[in-house]
């Protein structure tokens, strides 16, 4: 089938009833052929109203909970050292504007019908704030960071917009700030990586007097939320959607992991984020094991955070969230718009296995998900857990994350700029607690975000060396029963520069703690 073809049929699928559609899709399964091989036609033109994608309702139905709050943002900073050119910034941002038609979107709804709106003739919400005039640097820089609380704290209107805001800080007459904020319904993180590419490359064109020379975009997110509602409610959502039922059961147990306080009855998302790093030595040996293995690094750290979780909580069957990018499709790389879904991850920790047997149905369990990867978390929330709570994120109450190492945020030149990434502090927590990691080849950083509703600060600070501490002991003793790696999961992380102990030390320390305790038979057999 040529492309030409694929397009046409693509298209026209978009276009039939409902039952025409569940017709089609059922004459190509029983061809054997792949629907979703097919690429998103552009439909946008051909019809009278633009639904939301599954993952833009969700997120305007809390929206619309509670349209003063604040907990659904995506935001990223830049620092700006060099001579800057200020009407070359506004007219990079306005043709990302004009470009990417989702940056301009706004969402109505009538009745319980809601719809993407485009508006025209957008152009970009900067806003200019002068701080040179502050000479001490520590007085400055507070002043800065305090502004940036605010602006970035700023609640977005899903009904008027804009759904993108800039504000440019002047530190002195080489070094600025630019902050950016967008609404989560029309980004996530990749989109974030790929507006500050466009980015760079539009001021680096304005700036040299020309036009910018991005290719042009097969398609726009509202394509994709078209396409998406017409291929899932065609049956392929009901298909996969069987998959996630006999997955994840018809109970959905509620994480419990050692709160310092109950669970409120409405979730504030106030939260604070800790940044650690694994250290060089655990880093290595993490990433040497998963070699080994035959594993990647994300699957390693989920078996271990599902153990720890499991024995904070006292329960065996742990459900975490994992993001996904769903950006599997080569026409969607290159948009910005709210792809991103988020699968539920089922561990269930018998401790008399191992950590190799822990890692095997981590192994497995991420392979079945990804082969199910379509259906919106939405979706599972309606069929999985009908009955909603203010008070805790439907399905699960604990994420995790492993990202990637965004080169382009660091040491980038343009046309008389340096630029490196402004880290500010995060604020707010989505999860009762939430794991993210990234591998920069060296180092293994951590950033453990938490509920404030739930934790003191001090807790969580504890939860971090007793986290590093267990994977110390699941690399030392792989094949061990869990069960016997118990106390020594608690232990203080060892300086990265000692040598790891040998197994007879660990054994002597074990006996230490329990002297009465059954030998396991994995190690009295050796």
């Amino acid at each position: 089938m040529t492309g030409t073809t694929a397009a046409r049929i693509a298209k026209r699928f978009v276009g039939l009833s409902l039952e025409q559609r569940q017709q089609f899709l059922a004459r190509l399964r029983q061809e054997g052929k792949d629907f979703s091989l097919l690429p998103v036609p552009v439909s946008r033109h051909d019809v009278s109203a633009i639904p939301l994608s599954f993952a833009q309702q969700r997120l305007l139905f809390l929206w619309q909970l509670d349209p003063s709050s604040d907990a659904y943002k995506m935001t990223t900073g830049l620092r700006l050292r060099g001579t800057l050119n200020e009407s070359a910034l506004r007219r990079a941002f306005d043709h990302l504007i004009e470009r990417h038609e989702v940056l301009r979107t706004v969402f109505h709804t009538d009745g319980d019908q809601a719809q993407q709106v485009l508006l025209h003739d957008q152009t970009v919400a900067l806003e200019s704030i002068d701080l040179a005039g502050l000479a001490d640097v520590e007085l400055r820089d507070a002043e800065l960071a305090l502004q940036v609380a605010t602006v970035t704290g700023q609640a977005f209107d899903l009904r008027t917009g804009p759904l993108l805001r800039a504000h440019l800080f002047r530190l002195a007459d080489d070094e600025h700030v630019l902050i950016v904020s967008m609404h989560h319904i029309v980004s996530d993180g990749w989109s974030m990586d790929v507006m500050i590419q466009e980015f760079v490359h539009c001021y680096q064109a304005y700036c040299d007097g020309r036009e910018p020379a991005l290719p042009e975009l097969p398609l726009q997110y509202a394509d994709y939320a078209i396409w998406q509602r017409s291929w899932l409610e065609a049956g392929e959502g009901a298909r996969q959607l069987d998959y996630w039922r006999h997955q994840l059961g018809d109970e959905q147990p509620l994480l419990d992991a050692a709160p310092d306080f109950p669970r409120p009855a409405t979730q504030s998302y106030q939260g604070e984020h800790l940044r650690f790093d694994f250290g060089a030595d655990l880093s290595r040996r993490l990433n040497a094991f998963a070699r080994t293995q035959g594993m990647t690094l994300f699957m390693l750290v989920l078996a271990g955070f599902s153990l720890f979780l499991s024995r904070k909580a006292g329960q065996r069957d742990i459900r975490i969230g994992v993001p996904n990018a769903n950006r599997g499709r080569a026409e969607t790389e290159g948009l910005i718009g709210f792809f991103i879904n988020t699968q539920v991850l089922r561990c269930q920790v018998d401790e008399r296995l191992s950590y190799l047997d822990l890692l095997a149905q981590i192994r497995d369990t991420s392979f079945g998900a990804q082969a199910h990867q379509d259906v919106p978390f939405e979706q599972l929330v309606d069929q999985l857990a009908p009955e909603r709570s203010l008070g805790h994120n439907p399905l699960f109450q604990a994420k995790f994350n492993q990202n990637v190492v965004l080169k382009q945020k660091t040491a980038l030149r343009l046309a008389g700029l340096e630029v490196s990434e402004y880290a500010f502090d995060k604020q707010g927590a989505h999860f009762d607690l939430a794991l993210d990691i990234t591998d920069d080849g060296t180092l293994i950083h951590g950033d453990m975000a938490y509920a404030s509703d739930l934790y003191r600060r001090t807790t969580v600070e504890g939860f971090i060396p007793e986290l590093l501490a267990l994977f110390e002991t699941l690399l030392d003793l792989p094949q061990a029963p869990l069960f016997s790696l118990g106390a020594l999961a608690v232990e203080p992380r060892r300086d990265a520069r000692a040598p790891a102990p040998h197994m007879l030390q660990l054994w002597d320390r074990q006996v230490e703690r329990q002297p009465h305790a059954q030998a396991p038979a994995a190690w009295s057999a050796r």
